[in-house]
């Protein structure tokens, strides 16, 4: 019963508004009784609505210890050279810990014993406490 008078009263209040505003207010009745038709008839909709909202809001929580963000580290280029009795071993060595640290080699050098890399700022420290073998560690000035 209640349902039937808020229906005729939504009914007579849009005939009301029809009568004062005729041009202004169709478009605007249209809508919003297509929109409330919605609502009723399709419940699906709203779950659909209600799940969005719930993962939208979830996003939100991820922290920025995410798997998937990409490590913001700065970068730089990088010639490393090692004393000439070195061995291959250990150059390979520091040149795997570069690639494993998400470095990239774009240069080997054989006259002299070494290579430039891009690789993040923190490893440089970390290779010249791990490896004596390294003679320098410059900043790349011209790639």
């Amino acid at each position: 019963m209640t349902i039937d008078f808020e229906t005729n009263h939504r009914e007579s209040k849009i005939k009301e508004l029809k009568f004062k505003y005729p041009h202004e207010f169709q478009a605007q009745v249209e809508s919003k009784t297509t929109f409330i038709t919605t609502q009723v008839i399709n419940p699906r909709l709203a779950i659909v609505f209600m799940i969005f909202c719930i993962l939208a809001a979830t996003s939100e929580l991820i922290t920025e210890s995410s798997p998937f963000e990409e490590d913001k580290t700065e970068t730089k280029k990088y010639i490393i050279t090692f004393y000439s009795g070195v061995s291959e071993e250990t150059i390979n060595n520091v040149k795997e810990q570069v690639v494993n640290s998400g470095g990239i080699i774009y240069q080997e050098f054989f006259i002299i014993k070494g290579f430039a890399a891009k690789m993040k700022v923190p490893l440089v420290h970390t290779l010249t406490k791990d490896f004596s073998n390294i003679l320098s560690m410059e900043e790349d000035s011209v790639g």
